[in-house]
């Protein structure tokens, strides 16, 4: 039996505020498969949100959880046509069982969504790059960029963390399981505030966000980059005390335990034009960030400083070469070898998301080309990439959205 698809037009609705009908919806859903046979073998379920309905290929919410566990709380969602679908792999990560449900938003039934999950007629892998473990696909090493020869997924969006405002500099701990971001919704302490969110493992779900109301202050306050041992973190923020303007801010504290104790400006790096997006290296001896209106004809440009030791300030600039351009530069983040840089450029137009590569860390960058799979005609920007190159964030302002700009993610696939 293939892969059971029904259509709906009403859905229970648990409403967290009306505003004439078009604020985001929750949905109360529960995944089934349709045997026991194929519960047996299953390892992993994934749940999704696709925009359209079933046949939709813009996918909006997926979360990985384990058979017989209560699956993540379906994410909030605008009006509209979507399909709720549950895809299961069994332990070689072969797709082979799947379902899926149309629903319409606003509806009136009062009734559960359930998904039962059917045989697929023709099973699929699941790991088009890396290695299969117990349902579970894992990179076998770090994701290549050189040559080229990759894409990406079709981007997720992350609703659980987006909202109907604007989002920002998402920003992840080295262990991946926790989530850094900007956010201008209503509740900030001025302007833009700093949110994050955590998640079991690497491929479990996001939480809730949090409001940081510990680094957040009434000023602008937009990319925070912790680094690896948690002790430090990089700021971008207007707060008074600075220069002027946006600047950059060195967090400290004694124990990853307890709030940062310590906010010092970066006076040395900091002018009274703009400074954002602070990037700091794996080992602590670079910092790569923004600066506005002081390289040249170009608005924002990609710099970096860097010191002897991590003991040390940070105090001279120099132009990340083959990167800057005359158009604006932003958002630059590195792989853990800092062999690859990501970055958003407008230098086509709109804001896209690019890339460049080195053979060492101290060459200079190679011409950047686009981010394949990544980019749409709408504007995307603020990029984040894991240390391995795997895994991308970013934010856009693509149709579909809950705001303004919202919060999407992307996984590396190796092309032949």
């Amino acid at each position: 039996m293939g892969p059971i698809v029904r259509r709906r037009v009403a859905v229970l609705l648990l409403l967290f505020g009306t505003m004439l009908g078009c604020s985001p919806r929750d949905l109360d859903w529960s995944f089934r498969f349709e045997s026991d046979a194929l519960r047996a073998r299953a390892r992993v379920v994934e749940v999704s949100v696709l925009e359209g309905g079933c046949e939709g290929e813009r996918v909006v919410y997926a979360a990985d959880h384990a058979p017989g566990l209560a699956p993540p709380p379906a994410p909030r969602l605008g009006p509209g046509r979507y399909g709720l679908r549950g895809r299961a792999r069994d332990a070689e990560c072969a797709w082979f069982a799947s379902g899926c449900e149309e629903v319409t938003l606003p509806g009136k039934d009062d009734a559960l969504i359930e998904i039962v999950m059917g045989s697929l007629p023709l099973e699929e892998p699941a790991c088009t790059t890396g290695v299969c473990a117990e349902g579970r696909c894992e990179q076998s090493g770090p994701c290549v960029w050189e040559g080229g020869a990759f894409s990406f997924e079709p981007p997720v969006a992350l609703t659980v963390l987006s909202s109907s405002a604007m989002e920002s500099d998402p920003y992840l701990r080295s262990d991946g399981l926790r989530i850094f971001f900007a956010s201008l919704r209503p509740e900030t302490l001025g302007s833009w505030d700093l949110y994050w969110a955590d998640r079991a493992t690497t491929s479990a779900p996001w939480s809730a966000p949090i409001h940081n109301t510990d680094v957040s202050s009434t000023a602008d306050d937009t990319r925070f980059a912790p680094t690896p041992e948690r002790l430090t973190a990089y700021l971008a923020s207007s707060r008074p005390g600075g220069v002027g303007g946006s600047d950059l801010w060195v967090l400290d504290r004694p124990s990853s335990d307890v709030p940062f104790d310590s906010y010092l400006p970066m006076s040395a790096l900091d002018t009274t034009m703009q400074e954002y997006d602070p990037s700091p290296s794996a080992d602590g001896l670079r910092l790569y960030f923004v600066v506005s209106d002081r390289l040249g004809p170009g608005g924002l440009d990609i710099v970096y400083s860097e010191r002897g030791s991590p003991t040390e300030p940070f105090t001279v600039i120099a132009p990340l070469e083959g990167v800057t351009s005359v158009a604006d530069d932003s958002s630059p983040t590195l792989t853990v070898d800092e062999r690859v840089v990501v970055f958003a450029s407008s230098r086509e137009g709109d804001s896209d998301i690019w890339y460049a590569t080195r053979p060492d860390r101290v060459s200079a960058f190679s011409a950047p080309v686009l981010v394949p799979g990544v980019n749409t005609e709408s504007e995307e920007a603020e990029p984040f990439i894991t240390a391995d190159g795997c895994w991308l964030y970013f934010t856009s302002a693509r149709p579909g959205g809950l705001g303004e700009a919202d919060l999407y993610s992307a996984r590396y696939v190796a092309q032949p």
